[in-house]
């Protein structure tokens, strides 16, 4: 029986991989492209299940400020 979605399709060729098939052998068997069988082998979906993704806090940007003592209305001075 053939895997009705793509996460189903990654974790059947997963699951056949680690079981022994060639890469090629998974092409034929599910009817995909080298590139397909690559992502659903790079995905890993079962091993980072639960895990919470942490973001990384954003750089704060630097205010600019415009010199109003400046003769030159286009100076900018950074503060």
């Amino acid at each position: 029986m053939q895997p009705k979605s793509k996460v189903e399709l990654y974790a059947a060729i997963r699951c056949d991989s680690r079981a022994g098939l060639a890469s090629r052998a998974l092409q034929r068997k599910y009817g995909v492209g080298f590139r397909t069988v690559e992502k659903a082998l790079a995905s890993d979906l079962d091993v980072g299940r639960g895990a919470a993704i942490v973001n990384a806090p954003r750089k704060s940007s630097r205010q600019r400020t415009v010199d109003l003592t400046s003769t030159n209305p286009r100076r900018i001075s950074r503060s």
